[in-house]
């Protein structure tokens, strides 16, 4: 991503996000939210820092002025964030007098060298929830998933939390995969990011198959790194079969991808069948940046993911 706030001429993106000048197509925004609904989304906000100039993509303070305003036009009630500094990074877009944070306790990695922005060292990539101020919930860092980090190599935690407006009360997981593994069967790939893939997958299905036993109504969501929503995926067809007292685990966003290069989505929203009974039909959304389904160009992407989101009704 480019210095953001330069990119567009004539029609400033942050004048876009508010007035539509983007696109002229209804798909360029988001469904209105029904009422008696929540809307729950997703977003790999690419590289979030703390400060200014910092990180694999240096951001200014109009470059995050930018994204707040961003965010607004999601009119999310709960969003799961990976590639995050830390809670304070968060709060740089989702500000601390609208939103309350839960954010993973895993303790700092080292940082590497920017391949893609030389001269500059990576901040931390953890995940998290911002959630809106009035939505009732509950975290206790005890409950996250902390066995998805391996062997404490840099890759993340689950973070859990519970929605206690619905009833029963909803555990929702975000998580960031390993990334790299981008094949069908990940069982069959000699690919390094497939073999840790293949580690991570038992805890990430133990932990669904656990609260389907126990008819407790989930979700999952966040960047999968893998490919969930194709044909054959081997992933997939594991999740998917779990089965617990008569319940199973759905893709609640089965739709393409936002990036121009890469329209096979990684970032999924998965819940299980009692959640999905909830589900608004119709309101899965990729939002892309104020720009409709084909219009977008990675240019004027504000991160390298696009947020994905649905409405559960209460």
């Amino acid at each position: 991503m480019k210095k953001l706030v330069s990119l567009i001429v004539g029609c400033g993106l942050l004048s876009m996000l508010i007035s539509g000048c983007a696109s002229d197509s209804p798909e360029a925004s988001a469904p209105s939210k029904p009422q008696s609904t929540l809307r729950i989304a997703t977003w790999n906000i690419e590289h979030l820092a703390q400060f200014d100039g910092q990180g694999c993509l240096p951001r200014t303070e109009a470059d995050y002025q930018t994204l707040r305003a961003f965010a607004k036009t999601i009119d999310a009630d709960v969003v799961a964030l990976q590639e995050v500094d830390n809670a304070q990074a968060m709060q740089r877009v989702f500000p601390a007098n609208e939103w309350n944070i839960a954010f993973s306790g895993r303790a700092d990695t080292g940082s590497y060298d920017c391949n893609a922005n030389p001269g500059q060292r990576s901040t931390q990539q953890k995940v998290g929830f911002a959630i809106r101020k009035g939505v009732n919930y509950t975290y206790q860092s005890a409950d996250n998933l902390t066995e998805l980090e391996l062997d404490g190599n840099g890759l993340r935690h689950g973070v859990v939390l519970t929605l206690t407006d619905f009833s029963p009360a909803v555990e929702v997981m975000t998580v960031h995969m390993k990334s790299g593994c981008f094949v069908a069967d990940y069982l069959t790939s000699d690919r390094y990011a497939c073999h840790q893939l293949a580690l991570q997958a038992p805890f990430l299905k133990n932990w669904m198959e656990q609260r389907l036993n126990n008819k407790t109504p989930f979700i999952v969501l966040g960047d999968f790194n893998h490919q969930l929503a194709n044909n054959g995926n081997v992933l997939w067809q594991q999740i998917h079969s779990l089965n617990g007292s008569g319940n199973r685990v759905e893709n609640l966003t089965d739709i393409l991808g936002c990036h121009p290069r890469y329209p096979n989505p990684i970032d999924h929203i998965l819940a299980s069948s009692d959640v999905a009974q909830a589900y608004v039909e119709g309101s899965a959304f990729s939002h892309g940046f104020g720009y409709a389904q084909g219009d977008l160009k990675e240019e004027d992407m504000l991160s390298d993911h696009c947020p994905v989101s649905v409405d559960l009704r209460l």
